[in-house]
Protein backbone atom coordinates (compact mmCIF):
# COMPACT_ATOMS: atom_id res chain seq x y z
CA UNK A 1 0.00 0.00 0.00
CA UNK A 2 1.24 3.44 -0.89
CA UNK A 3 1.95 5.96 1.84
CA UNK A 4 -0.17 9.03 1.14
CA UNK A 5 1.00 12.52 1.93
CA UNK A 6 -1.40 14.54 4.02
CA UNK A 7 -2.35 18.00 2.95
CA UNK A 8 -1.15 20.56 5.48
CA UNK A 9 -4.15 22.49 6.73
CA UNK A 10 -2.06 25.51 7.70
CA UNK A 11 -1.42 26.23 4.00
CA UNK A 12 -5.15 26.56 3.41
CA UNK A 13 -5.44 28.86 6.42
CA UNK A 14 -2.63 31.08 5.14
CA UNK A 15 -4.29 31.10 1.73
CA UNK A 16 -7.60 32.34 3.10
CA UNK A 17 -5.91 34.94 5.30
CA UNK A 18 -3.93 36.33 2.38
CA UNK A 19 -7.07 36.36 0.23
CA UNK A 20 -8.86 38.32 2.94
CA UNK A 21 -5.90 40.72 3.04
CA UNK A 22 -6.10 41.12 -0.73
CA UNK A 23 -9.80 41.94 -0.58
CA UNK A 24 -9.21 44.46 2.19
CA UNK A 25 -6.34 46.01 0.26
CA UNK A 26 -8.30 46.21 -2.99
CA UNK A 27 -11.49 47.66 -1.54
CA UNK A 28 -10.21 50.02 1.13
CA UNK A 29 -6.94 51.52 -0.15
CA UNK A 30 -6.05 53.34 -3.34
CA UNK A 31 -3.05 52.13 -5.39
CA UNK A 32 -1.24 55.42 -4.85
CA UNK A 33 -1.39 55.31 -1.05
CA UNK A 34 1.72 54.76 1.02
CA UNK A 35 2.42 52.36 3.88
CA UNK A 36 4.76 53.59 6.58
CA UNK A 37 6.71 51.15 8.74
CA UNK A 38 9.49 52.41 11.04
CA UNK A 39 9.81 55.75 9.18
CA UNK A 40 10.04 54.01 5.81
CA UNK A 41 7.48 54.71 3.11
CA UNK A 42 6.40 51.79 0.94
CA UNK A 43 3.93 51.68 -1.89
CA UNK A 44 0.83 49.55 -1.39
CA UNK A 45 1.65 47.79 -4.66
CA UNK A 46 4.55 45.98 -2.95
CA UNK A 47 2.15 44.61 -0.34
CA UNK A 48 -0.28 43.65 -3.12
CA UNK A 49 2.35 41.60 -4.94
CA UNK A 50 3.46 39.98 -1.70
CA UNK A 51 -0.11 38.99 -0.84
CA UNK A 52 -0.72 37.66 -4.36
CA UNK A 53 2.42 35.53 -4.12
CA UNK A 54 1.54 34.18 -0.66
CA UNK A 55 -2.03 33.41 -1.74
CA UNK A 56 -1.06 31.55 -4.90
CA UNK A 57 1.88 29.79 -3.24
CA UNK A 58 -0.14 28.51 -0.30
CA UNK A 59 -3.24 27.58 -2.33
CA UNK A 60 -1.39 25.61 -4.98
CA UNK A 61 0.95 24.04 -2.44
CA UNK A 62 -2.15 22.79 -0.66
CA UNK A 63 -3.86 21.60 -3.85
CA UNK A 64 -0.83 19.90 -5.40
CA UNK A 65 0.67 18.71 -2.07
CA UNK A 66 3.97 20.01 -3.41
CA UNK A 67 5.56 23.25 -2.22
CA UNK A 68 7.93 23.42 -5.20
CA UNK A 69 5.06 23.66 -7.67
CA UNK A 70 3.28 26.17 -5.48
CA UNK A 71 6.42 28.28 -5.32
CA UNK A 72 6.90 28.16 -9.08
CA UNK A 73 3.26 29.05 -9.77
CA UNK A 74 3.40 31.91 -7.28
CA UNK A 75 6.53 33.26 -8.93
CA UNK A 76 4.97 32.80 -12.36
CA UNK A 77 1.84 34.76 -11.42
CA UNK A 78 3.81 37.49 -9.66
CA UNK A 79 6.20 37.83 -12.60
CA UNK A 80 3.31 38.02 -15.04
CA UNK A 81 1.62 40.75 -13.00
CA UNK A 82 4.89 42.67 -12.73
CA UNK A 83 5.28 42.51 -16.50
CA UNK A 84 1.75 43.84 -16.87
CA UNK A 85 2.51 46.64 -14.41
CA UNK A 86 5.51 47.72 -16.49
CA UNK A 87 3.39 47.55 -19.71
CA UNK A 88 5.32 44.65 -21.19
CA UNK A 89 2.27 43.12 -22.83
CA UNK A 90 3.73 41.49 -25.92
CA UNK A 91 2.90 37.82 -26.35
CA UNK A 92 6.55 36.79 -26.08
CA UNK A 93 6.84 37.72 -22.38
CA UNK A 94 4.14 35.38 -21.03
CA UNK A 95 5.43 32.65 -23.33
CA UNK A 96 8.94 33.09 -21.97
CA UNK A 97 7.59 32.88 -18.43
CA UNK A 98 5.69 29.68 -19.19
CA UNK A 99 8.73 28.13 -20.87
CA UNK A 100 10.87 29.12 -17.89
CA UNK A 101 8.32 27.52 -15.55
CA UNK A 102 8.28 24.30 -17.57
CA UNK A 103 12.08 24.22 -17.73
CA UNK A 104 12.43 24.73 -13.98
CA UNK A 105 9.81 22.07 -13.31
CA UNK A 106 11.63 19.53 -15.49
CA UNK A 107 14.99 20.45 -13.99
CA UNK A 108 13.89 20.07 -10.39
CA UNK A 109 11.73 16.99 -11.01
CA UNK A 110 14.69 15.15 -12.60
CA UNK A 111 16.87 15.94 -9.56
CA UNK A 112 15.13 13.26 -7.44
Amino acid sequence: MRNRKKRPFWLLTISFLSLAGLFYLAFSLSPSSQLSIFNFQFSIIILFFLLIFVFIFSLFSFLFKNTRRGLFLGLLAGSFLLLRLFSLTQIIFPLLLVFLYITLEFFFSKQK
